[in-house]
């Protein structure tokens, strides 16, 4: 998530989660935290990435 121009949408498809609301909770259940959360701790400068989804 961190290394690629690919939505969440397309994370999620690609890893077989055809319901994006479900990928954000089974990745909240295991990072305890959001997809937006998590790259923004990664990489503050990138959460431009995960904004545009909203």
């Amino acid at each position: 998530m961190l290394n690629t121009d690919f939505t969440i949408t397309e994370i999620a498809d690609y890893l077989g989660f055809y319901d994006t609301s479900y990928f954000y909770r089974m990745f909240r259940k295991m990072t305890s935290m959001s997809p937006t959360a998590f790259v923004a701790q990664q990489d503050p400068g990138n959460h431009h990435f995960f904004i545009r989804q909203l």
